[in-house]
């Protein structure tokens, strides 16, 4: 029994190899094994005293035995054989070569930078859809199926070829491609209800401040939280559907949002609306003050 798996060479490059190996480059290990055992077994003859000249052996004699040279030429056809037919068989796995030969990071960079603009639109910013991020974890788990159902052992002529190994190595790259759409997707949700609750709590507290005529600077403080307000209401009014999109596309694929996350997203668009009425409140209360310093100018 041989063993078909992936392994990393000293200069960090991974290739499909059998184990003992059967190639040439490798030291043919499975071809030497199997003439090794037939010259062990040849060398009993050594053991065997001479009957005719009572010194000596019959080696000579077995080497040169027209049936033993024979049956040692079909023997080396065989070999040639299995490792044509192994190398064949080896090679139907090659078209998962790409997950391990590509850089995962690059390819990921390539796919946030594949976006529709529309005309006069800038692509600063613009991240692909949940739909194109689903077709791609979609397509791994294809992949991950299909190897699944690939046979865990086959076997070749005489030899028996175990391919769990690489089985399983392909699966474990199937999931680090995986991992990178999905992982960006939840640090998007957490990063993003993270920052907005932050913002939420921060501006609360501003908002909250009491402006004493002549306190310039709580005023502008207030104001600048005010300006900041307003120029995130239509994005984070926006925001809300699409985490929630997110999150559920995430579930689809069996990845766990964590309980903290989920329950800041449940919380977040009461928060966000408490902090659009403060808005309005503390720009009414602010008039008057604006208006002293108004007068002061």
């Amino acid at each position: 029994e041989v063993r078909l798996e992936l392994i990393e060479s000293a200069d960090g490059l991974c290739d499909i190899v059998y184990t003992p190996s059967i190639h040439p480059d490798n030291g043919m290990e499975l071809r030497n094994a199997v003439i090794g055992w037939t010259k062990d077994y040849m060398n009993i003859a050594k053991f065997v005293a001479r009957l005719d000249t009572q010194e000596g052996d019959y080696l000579y004699e077995m080497e040169q035995d027209p049936q033993l040279v024979f049956k040692t030429q079909e023997l080396n056809l065989m070999l040639t054989k299995t490792e044509e037919e192994c190398a064949k068989f080896a090679d139907g796995y090659r078209k998962y070569e790409y997950l391990w030969v590509k850089d995962i990071g690059t390819c990921f960079e390539e796919f946030l930078a594949d976006v529709t603009v529309e005309e006069g639109e800038s692509a600063e910013g613009k991240v692909p859809t949940l739909d194109q991020f689903d077709a791609e974890i979609a397509k791994y788990h294809e992949i991950q199926d299909e190897v699944a159902t690939l046979p865990s052992t086959m076997n070749i002529l005489w030899l028996k070829v175990d391919c769990k190994p690489l089985k399983s190595s392909i699966s474990n790259w199937v999931s680090k491609w995986t991992y990178k759409y999905t992982e960006y997707l939840s640090n998007d949700v957490t990063t993003k209800v993270e920052e907005l609750l932050k913002f939420v709590g921060d501006a609360s507290d501003v908002m909250a401040k009491e402006v004493p005529e002549g306190d310039t600077e709580t005023l502008i403080e207030v104001m600048g939280c005010l300006r900041d307000v307003r120029a995130r209401t239509d994005a984070t009014d926006a925001m809300f559907d699409p985490l929630r999109n997110t999150c559920a596309l995430l579930k689809k694929w069996g990845v766990p949002v964590d309980d903290m996350t989920m329950q800041g997203l449940d919380d977040a668009p009461n928060l966000w609306q408490g902090v659009k009425k403060k808005f309005f409140t503390t720009k009414e209360r602010l008039a008057n003050v604006q208006a002293a310093e108004a007068e002061k100018i």
